[in-house]
């Protein structure tokens, strides 16, 4: 039986962010990566697309693939922390 396809999309999803940690990772070795993890092209196409299209990954002009700078998560508590300095806390 195989896995319904969000099952799958986000396995391919996790993975491309697993492998790519906090350098820029070229499109290409991402994808073969995923294939020998048994992901189809398509999945694999699919969670990249994904992932670029909520922010999580970024693609540059090279087609390599990398983390952003700064995440929302990140962003967010930065400006956290800046206010408890503010306040003194």
């Amino acid at each position: 039986m195989t896995a319904p396809t969000s099952t799958v999309a986000d396995d391919a999803q996790t993975a491309i962010v697993d492998l790519l940690g906090v350098r820029g990772v070229p499109l290409g070795t991402v994808l073969r990566e995923l294939a020998a993890r048994g992901f189809s092209r398509s999945s694999a196409d699919a969670g990249v697309r994904t992932l670029i299209r909520r922010g999580v990954i970024v693609m540059t002009d090279d087609r390599h693939l990398h983390m952003p700078a700064s995440t929302p998560a990140v962003r967010s508590e930065s400006r956290k922390d800046r206010r408890a300095d503010q306040l003194g806390g």
